[in-house]
């Protein structure tokens, strides 16, 4: 009891205790007046003179994200940082410590807003001279980073989000983006379960996105996700288990050498694209390499140089069973801009069950708008491959760079 003291504090916030007769760290509070704060009776140690040195510290905030990760701990309870502070940030933010429990199903999450928590607003982190990426996540699990960008060509060739643990499992980034990158924006280098929905790369000195198939024990999916302007490849996919692209867009990628999306398959483990769009990227749209890539329901339209050997869909391997990727059910159009569109389409990327070579159709390409409009070819000839309603080929979701819509077409 303290008068007049606490009238701001309110039932479930937490507050951290130390004193003679009081076992120190955080607690609960139950209830609280102007002039009381209850806390669980267990708190304390009866005996006299408890009361003169109590310390209760009650609110407040941590002065940086990485104190805020480092000083909490989601091993027993869930915990949600909340964070509307832009940092520039002198060394990376280093993601380990103690995040969610697989045992006791629970999760840490970091969750940026601009004015209230509720709100879709992002916090971002640019670079001040350190040595090396924006985040990097060790060996976590549990983990939920969303509403966050990181923008700045951090020194070192280091990737702004690099996942590079090969004990990171269940990793969910939802809404974050990755900005002018001195190598990839995001890249998975190590890790199981990991999942990016919504997010965004752009400018990129490397890939937008990237699963780095050289090693094992690694596995990415991403959903929804777009990758513009980038150096190289706006999503590389391969790795020793399967990782997938789902409604995802690529586009103006790659200068004149480099693809929209460029997949890896391993023996055993397929890797490939689901309902994707590849425009405008400097080589190919879908460059696919042996039997365990594929593509479904996808377009690829206006991609490759004027003249040059471009397609929209490539067999990077040349010959034999072993070196033939799937394409299904998905549209090519206009790659290499040659003066007859469609010849240039597909390459020894057999058997291309119902594909087809005309214009999709698109709201607006130039303006970054994939949605099909009415009539377009590509509507309702895929194949229902995500559950009913999926039918139609292209990023059926995707308007334009960062903004989700519902509708397959206007």
């Amino acid at each position: 009891t303290k008068t007049g003291e606490c009238g701001a504090v309110e039932a479930e916030m937490v507050a951290y205790l130390s004193g003679t007769n009081v076992t120190t760290g955080l607690y609960k509070v139950i209830s609280a007046t102007a002039n009381t704060i209850v806390f669980p009776a267990a708190t304390f140690v009866e005996g006299d003179g408890w009361v003169d040195d109590l310390v209760c510290n009650v609110g407040g905030a941590f002065d940086t994200l990485e104190n805020a990760i480092d000083e909490t701990d989601a091993t027993d309870n869930n915990v949600i940082i909340y964070t509307n502070k832009d940092e520039a940030l002198s060394a990376p933010i280093d993601l380990d410590g103690s995040w969610g429990s697989e045992a006791n199903g629970t999760y840490k999450r970091v969750k940026g807003f601009t004015t209230l928590p509720e709100d879709t607003g992002k916090a971002t982190y640019t670079d001040a001279g350190p040595s090396a990426a924006g985040f990097i996540m060790g060996a976590i699990k549990n983990c939920i980073m969303e509403n966050l960008i990181v923008d700045g060509t951090f020194s070192g060739a280091w990737s702004n989000w690099y996942i590079v643990d090969s004990g990171a499992q269940h990793i969910r980034i939802i809404n974050c983006e990755a900005h002018n990158a001195a190598a990839s924006g995001f890249l998975i280098g190590r890790g199981y379960d990991i999942v990016l929905i919504d997010c965004v790369s752009s400018a990129s000195t490397l890939y937008g996105f990237r699963v780095y198939f050289s090693s094992s024990s690694v596995q990415g999916t991403f959903i929804n996700c777009i990758a513009y302007d980038n150096t190289r490849n706006g999503f590389q996919l391969g790795g020793e288990i399967s990782s997938v692209a789902i409604g995802c867009v690529a586009y103006g990628n790659g200068g004149t050498t480099y693809s929209g999306f460029l997949v890896i398959g391993a023996s055993g483990h397929a890797s490939g694209c689901y309902n994707c769009v590849s425009y405008n990227n400097g080589l190919h749209g879908f460059e696919l390499n042996n039997a365990s890539a594929f593509a479904i329901n996808c377009i690829a339209s206006g991609n490759g140089p004027a003249s040059g050997s471009s397609y929209g869909f490539f067999n990077v391997a040349a010959t034999g069973t072993w070196a033939v990727p799937v394409v299904m059910n998905c549209c090519a159009y206009d790659n290499s801009n040659n003066a007859s569109p469609g010849t240039q389409n597909y390459s020894l990327v057999l058997p291309e069950r119902d594909s087809i070579e005309v214009d999709p159709l698109f709201v607006d390409a130039a303006g970054d708008d994939f949605r099909l409009l009415p009539g377009s070819p590509c509507l309702n000839t895929g194949k229902r491959t995500l559950g009913d309603g999926y039918a139609s080929m292209g990023a059926w979701q995707q308007k334009q760079r960062g903004s989700i819509i519902g509708a397959q077409n206007v």
